[in-house]
């Protein structure tokens, strides 16, 4: 099943401009395929990133809870 994963953040925690922000994503990056694959979630597309602090990515995984635990281990949710 595709699941359309939608991630919005403010300006503030941007990583463009949050230094914080910035290192987890460098730090979490390299390990975001081995989750997905940990958690039964293939990327299809994206992610996606506008101006807008929007993200847009498009996964396939048997239910939306490996889905969910992908986001949590990744890190993604916050």
């Amino acid at each position: 099943m595709n699941f359309v994963v939608l991630a919005e953040h403010t300006a503030e925690v941007c990583p463009t401009s949050n230094a914080k922000t910035m290192d987890l994503m460098s730090e979490m990056a390299p390990q975001v395929p081995g989750i997905a694959e940990k958690n039964g979630v293939t990327i299809v597309a994206g992610p996606y990133v506008n101006r807008e602090h929007v993200i847009v990515a498009i996964v396939e995984a048997d239910t939306a809870d490996a889905v969910d635990g992908f986001l949590v281990e990744s890190r993604l949710a916050h």
